[in-house]
């Protein structure tokens, strides 16, 4: 009997036809599964957006349909939703599928069924910490895929970059460049951090962007009363992808805890990391500006041991967010109508680090950072019951300066180690210690909020002058004018317009014109002699730097045909006049005007060719001086006045700057580079021509300066700003005038950016490991930092999604390139041979910093080197720690694991002892034998004084960002801890300190062995096989190291 049942799944397409022309059986159940994959997007949206895709595929009658027809039926119908953000994420994932790199297939066969040469906990380490799961197969990577996929998305990264800005990319090249780095990974010459093997390469970076990859943060709470619970959320958010933060409390006392309104309402918090953040937000916003309380509703958590997808993991369930809220509520309950105190936020910081912990992301790692002097902050871990239940979240330090008493915090440092001692003014003024101070981490001192919000910002984006506060509603970056130390105009992006402050006392600025600007008093304006001046400090007669744009037809330019009467916008960038559009491509992409295109006096500008010789400071301050006589005295100068102008300056005659005895001669490199008429040094004594000469001349762009006449206080507003890439200020327009023509004129003069702390608030860093002792030469390890180096960069070229970290990274494009295995390498290589591959190693990197920057046209990085606490990633090699000496020569080493981790019966079938954990009954303790192979000394072997030696040359010889170092004391140097902070003082930029004693804990991490006894256990040993292994649990949620730390 025939079946005429029909079925809805009949009218689908037969077959689908994927990017790569290969035909498969068509799956509807897949547009759904992909979408949430590739998004984020909530699966039950997920598959409504899939029925209306159907519905139009059905609408086809089509028996083939091709994956790229399939997404643009996806993005139209999200587009139609509104849901904006995943039509751009979903195509994006698909471009991204298109250009994505891939390693030579063969060239992976050389590593598929190896291993490499793990250390004693490395293969161990690996699985349990960094191995992600292969969903389809049910068990986790193996090392090669790891780095397989690792390396795939750094030069991923890197060609994505160099297709978005049409930058030359070299397939073949790459393919050496990547297969290269790969090499030197499986041999464990360098490693990426820890979240780098854990995320680098995954959709989760496509989609959120690269804050996972980053090792570490810091969040400023001195602008607490401008941004109030922004650095909770960022430190929140941060913890909860992996990357550990510091902060600071210097929002004590700027705020008072208010009473809540009265009422609630409901909050469903979104099971998502974003919705986990918002719950802290609204928490904190109820106590800090007084809004009401809300009612949460945990109902869309998903319960505890369910996996979490993208990041990678299992689920807490809502308890620890449910803990948070509350206890910090308690918190605040207590201090209503108080100011919030220094230990109140790091009660927060530390109920947050305690829930993220418990939320099973790694382990939380805070630095809280506080002033030496503050009683509360320095000794608030003496109280037992806050410390085991959340203080232990951090480890304190605090802002020492130089010549400090540090008696005090000595006495402290005896007691549990802490504080730790951060010199700031050292870490702002030097990059490596060696050499003079270059204050490229130079900071503001304290928040500077900058310009009332109708101040005029001069935009190179074909608007002329827009209000900063229409900028920051706009909430785009925006190109604009700015000035170089030599005078010299550029274009730059202002990133994150935005409102800086509120009801702040502001100032006007009265100029010589007329013009007024309305400013913060502590808002730095530059001069016309490049020096800046904050507003409250300007005098009468100051001159501001000054730059005219005005507007002109080909015929006035050039006196040619009358007909040619389209407008174009003139500029003088500090040399010459110029075209606007011409020194915006320029100045953008960094090329010349492509063929069609006229510059005129392309390198005839005689100003041009003089200035390359032994006397352009002479001409140019010939210029400057003649260019302040036409302004001041609105006429041109004759000859005579002139030649006494300038021998008033010093300056004998023309033939002194090398020019001919000629006037003439110098009005014509006047004429040229006004691009006018040429000034007849005949006429001159004609005082109308002179005059009208003088005229001409502003009109073509010479200006010499604005003049203060006055500034007063003014009242209060809100005030805005903007972070400007490179030169880091931007061009104010005073006003609107008109050219001797009648035409459009409009004036600039020249602002610093503000609020520098502020901008290093919010800031991020990676951080990639080298190991120095698995090298047999210099020139082995300086080819090996350029792939740390390659790796480091790259993650700089991804935006995250915090705009204020953008702001900051696109500046500074901070990195930090580290060593470790540090003292095994001093007994391989010896002490002096180490520390000049140090030396010879920054050189090296400083000048690849300068290539490859250009190459990818992004600013050089402010920092490049540093030592970190390397954690368990130092652990994969089978070296030790950082800076730090080995435990023993013989030692077990101790490592926690779940009991229901799959990692435990292939372990136990090794031969490795196991036994119950005394302290968790949810808990197994593994029992690893090591020995170290470069072995000179223990810990408890050397003295506080050559630690901090070891931490001192390497500050000065390798690290431009800081030295992580814990020094570990004896009780008999507990009375020196004093002296070494006042000796090493101008030498560190910071250090902490950890007291060696009988702790009198079972199964501590580690516990020295005799060669005996490490013989027998290692006897007992077969091979591990952990190739069968699947959980999801990630990273150590105990701290199995002597401390836990962050770097900052």
């Amino acid at each position: 009997m025939t079946n005429n049942s029909f079925s809805l799944t009949d009218l689908y397409p037969k077959y689908v036809i994927n990017s790569k022309g290969e035909k498969k059986k068509f799956n509807e159940n897949n547009i759904a599964l992909v979408l949430n994959k590739e998004t984020g997007l909530d699966m039950h949206i997920a598959e409504k957006v899939t029925e209306d895709v159907l519905r139009k595929v059905i609408g086809l009658g089509v028996d083939e349909i091709t994956t790229n027809y399939l997404r643009e039926l996806v993005c139209v119908e999200l587009t139609q939703r509104g849901l904006n953000k995943y039509r751009n994420l979903f195509a994006r994932a698909f471009n991204l599928e298109k250009i994505s790199f891939k390693l030579d297939e063969n060239f992976l066969n050389q590593f598929r069924l190896k291993q490499p040469d793990w250390g004693p906990l490395g293969h161990f380490t690996y699985k349990r910490t960094y191995a992600r799961i292969v969903e389809k197969e049910n068990r986790k990577e193996e090392f090669w895929e790891t780095i397989r996929r690792v390396v795939e998305g750094c030069y991923s990264i890197q060609k994505e970059h160099c297709i978005r800005l049409s930058l030359p990319w070299d397939d073949e090249k790459a393919q050496k460049s990547a297969q290269k780095m790969f090499e030197k990974i499986w041999n464990f010459k360098m490693c990426p951090p820890g979240r780098g093997l854990w995320m680098m390469g995954t959709e989760f970076i496509a989609r959120h962007g690269s804050m996972a990859l980053n090792n570490c943060g810091f969040a400023s709470t001195k602008d607490i009363d401008l941004k109030f619970s922004k650095a909770f959320e960022f430190v929140m958010d941060a913890l909860m992808l992996g990357v550990g933060v510091g902060f600071d409390t210097k929002g004590a006392g700027k705020i008072a805890i208010k009473q809540p309104m009265e009422g609630y309402y409901e909050f469903k918090i979104p099971d998502s990391r974003e919705g986990w953040v918002e719950a802290l937000k609204l928490m904190l916003e109820a106590y800090f500006l007084g809004k009401r309380v809300p009612k949460f509703d945990y109902s869309e958590i998903r319960p505890a041991g369910e996996p979490i997808r993208g990041f990678g993991g299992i689920a807490s369930g809502p308890e620890p967010l449910k803990e948070m809220l509350k206890d910090i509520s308690l918190i605040l309950k207590e201090r209503i109508g108080e100011p919030i105190t220094s230990v109140d936020i790091v009660d927060i910081m530390n109920l947050i680090g305690r829930c993220v912990v418990a939320g099973n992301v790694r382990r939380s790692a805070e630095i809280a950072l506080g002033d030496p002097t503050d009683f509360e902050f320095v000794t608030c871990k003496q109280d037992k019951e806050k410390l085991y239940s959340h203080r232990w979240a951090s480890n304190n330090s605090v802002f020492a300066k130089k010549g400090l008493d540090y008696s005090f915090i000595a006495d402290q440092i005896i007691l549990n180690g802490e504080p730790g001692v951060f010199w700031l003014e050292n870490a702002r003024a030097y990059s490596r210690m060696k050499n003079k101070p270059d204050y490229r981490d130079k900071k503001a001192a304290g928040v500077n909020p900058c310009i009332t919000g109708d101040t005029l910002i001069a935009l190179a984006d074909g608007r002329n002058a827009i209000p900063i506060e229409q900028l920051a509603k706009e909430g785009r970056d925006v190109p604009v004018y700015c000035k170089d130390d030599n005078g010299i105009t550029h274009i730059r992006m202002m990133r994150n317009p935005r409102i800086t402050g509120y009801n702040k006392e502001i100032f006007e600025v009265l100029l010589d014109d007329g013009s007024k600007i309305k400013c913060t008093g502590n808002h730095k304006f530059i001069l016309r002699d490049g020096k800046k001046k904050a507003a409250k400090s300007l005098q009468s007669g100051d001159s501001l730097l000054l730059s005219t744009k005005w507007q002109t037809t080909w015929s006035e330019i050039m006196g040619e045909n009358k007909e040619k009467k389209s407008k174009y916008w003139m500029t003088n960038d500090g040399n010459k006049n110029i075209f606007e559009h011409t020194l915006i491509y320029q100045e953008l992409t960094g090329d010349s005007i492509p063929g069609g295109y006229v510059l005129h006096h392309k390198d005839k500008n005689s100003l041009n060719r003089i200035t390359q010789n032994r006397h352009k400071n002479l001409i140019r301050k010939m210029i400057e001086i003649f260019e302040k006589m036409v302004n001041e005295n609105i006429i041109i100068p004759t000859k005579t006045e002139y030649l006494q102008e300038l021998r008033n300056h010093g300056i004998n005659d023309f033939r002194t700057a090398g020019l001919p005895y000629s006037y003439q001669k110098f009005l014509n490199m006047i004429s040229k580079k006004y691009n006018m008429n040429k000034i007849n040094s005949r006429k001159t004594p004609k005082k109308k021509y002179r005059s009208k000469t003088a005229d001409m001349l502003k009109d073509k762009g010479l200006c010499f300066n604005h003049k203060v006449v006055s500034v007063r206080p003014l009242g209060k507003s809100n005030v805005y700003n903007g972070t400007v890439d490179e030169f880091h200020n931007y061009g104010i327009v005073l006003n609107k005038k008109e050219t001797y023509s009648g035409r459009p004129k409009l004036e600039m003069i020249y602002t610093m950016n503000c609020g520098e702390q502020t901008l290093e608030s919010f800031e991020l860093c990676c951080l990639v490991e080298t190991f120095p002792s698995r090298h047999e030469s210099y020139e082995e390890f300086e080819e090996t930092l350029k792939y740390a180096y390659l790796y480091a960069k790259s993650v700089t070229l991804v935006n995250t999604h915090w705009k204020e970290t953008n702001a900051v990274m696109l500046k500074n494009r901070r990195m930090g390139i580290s060593q470790t295995g540090i003292v095994e390498a001093f007994v391989k290589h010896g002490r002096t041979k180490l520390l000049n591959w140090c030396d010879n190693g920054y050189k090296y990197l400083k000048n690849l910093d300068a290539q490859y920057s250009d190459w990818l046209c992004i600013p050089k990085s402010i920092k490049l080197t540093t030592v970190k606490p390397s954690g368990t990633v130092s652990l994969l090699p089978g070296v030790p720690s950082g800076i730090h000496y080995p435990h023993s020569k013989y030692y077990i080493r101790r490592i926690r694991v779940s009991k229901n981790s799959d990692l435990v019966v292939p372990v136990k079938k090794a031969g490795y002892y196991i036994e119950d954990d005394k302290y968790s009954d949810n808990s197994y303790v593994i029992e690893f034998p090591v020995k170290e192979e470069y072995f000179d000394r223990s810990k408890n072997d050397v003295s506080i004084w050559e630690q901090a030696e070891n931490a001192a040359a390497y500050q000065k010889y390798w690290s431009d960002n800081q030295v992580s170092i814990t020094v570990t004391f004896t009780p008999d140097e507990a009375d020196q801890i004093r002296y070494v902070l006042e000796c090493y003082e101008d030498k560190l930029k910071s250090i902490s300190f950890l007291p060696i004693k009988e702790h009198g804990y079972e199964q501590a991490p580690y516990e020295e062995i005799s060669k005996e006894k490490y013989e027998e256990m290692t006897s007992k040993l077969k091979p591990l096989n952990l190739s069968t292994t699947s959980d999801r649990a990630i990273g150590e949620k105990f701290c199995d190291s002597d401390k836990c730390e962050v770097n900052y």
